[in-house]
């Protein structure tokens, strides 16, 4: 089961947790798991699928039932809310709760862990797990990487992500990834993270002529800015980030792994007239 904030629908979350509940108890039923909130079946049926919105009233006693802890809580009551309104700022201010939320709950890889940037495969790697949860073969895993790896560079990148916490053996076969969204923070500036970011490019400029083009977005933007549009296409490229994660967090059909470059940098000085204002 997914943690509740890989969601942003409160809908595809109860869905998700009655179709468990149902897997590990093939007596279990929505008119049981109606009495125990005190609904008839037809009204739990209709919040799944989406015909009646789950009121102010019923929030307690679903928060009760799925066990949720107060974070939890907070979050689920969100995704309501959000799901609730109607106006345009509500849904804004909602939303942007909700990936602060996300955000605070996204593993912070440790300057400790820093080796985790030294190698693009093991970037790669990881969420390659998320994609074949079952594969243990380290020559299978290498070869699905584009470009490929040695079985070599395989194994020793599984034990480091085995090793510190990444991923972990589950008890029949395959790996289980921890964490998917990682984040190295807002301050963390290690050489490692310097040569990650050159490799990932180095591996976009790859991408122009190893993949067709309806297998990759690659455009350019040529611009002049002033120091406050500048900021404010930084703030637009992080909310932009956001969003994809919710995107591919809400995703329930994933079968690739991609990476996905922001790029904002100069073509020119300083002007004179900038400068003298400094």
């Amino acid at each position: 089961m997914k943690s509740i904030y890989n969601y942003s629908d409160y809908r595809q979350y109860l869905v998700d947790v009655l179709e468990e509940k149902k897997q590990a108890n093939h007596g279990f039923s929505l008119r049981a798991a109606a009495l125990k909130l005190g609904l008839n079946s037809g009204t739990l049926t209709r919040i799944v699928n989406g015909t009646r919105e789950l009121g102010p009233s019923l929030l307690a006693p679903f928060i009760s039932y799925l066990g949720l802890r107060t974070r939890e809580a907070d979050y689920f009551t969100l995704l309501v809310k959000f799901a609730r309104s109607s106006k345009a700022g509500d849904r804004q201010r909602y939303y942007s709760e909700i990936q602060e939320k996300r955000r605070e709950m996204r593993r912070v890889v440790e300057e400790k862990d820093c080796q985790f940037f030294e190698k693009w495969y093991y970037g790669a790697l990881h969420q390659l797990l998320r994609v074949m949860p079952a594969e243990t073969n380290p020559e299978t895993l290498g070869k699905c990487l584009t470009p490929p790896i040695t079985t070599f560079k395989a194994k020793k990148a599984l034990s480091f992500l085995e090793n510190n916490g990444f991923i972990s053996k589950k008890p029949g076969s395959g790996y289980e990834v921890k964490d998917p969204s990682l984040t190295t923070g807002e301050i963390w500036h290690d050489e490692s993270i310097r040569s990650y970011q050159i490799a990932m490019s180095e591996m976009g400029t790859r991408a122009v002529n190893h993949f067709p083009q309806q297998e990759r977005d690659i455009s350019t933007l040529s611009l002049c800015l002033s120091p406050q549009a500048y900021k404010n296409i930084r703030q637009l490229l992080k909310r932009t980030r956001q969003e994809i994660l919710a995107l591919e967090e809400a995703d329930n059909n994933q079968d690739r792994v991609f990476h996905v470059n922001f790029q904002l940098f100069p073509l020119s000085q300083e002007s004179k007239k900038r400068k003298a204002k400094k």
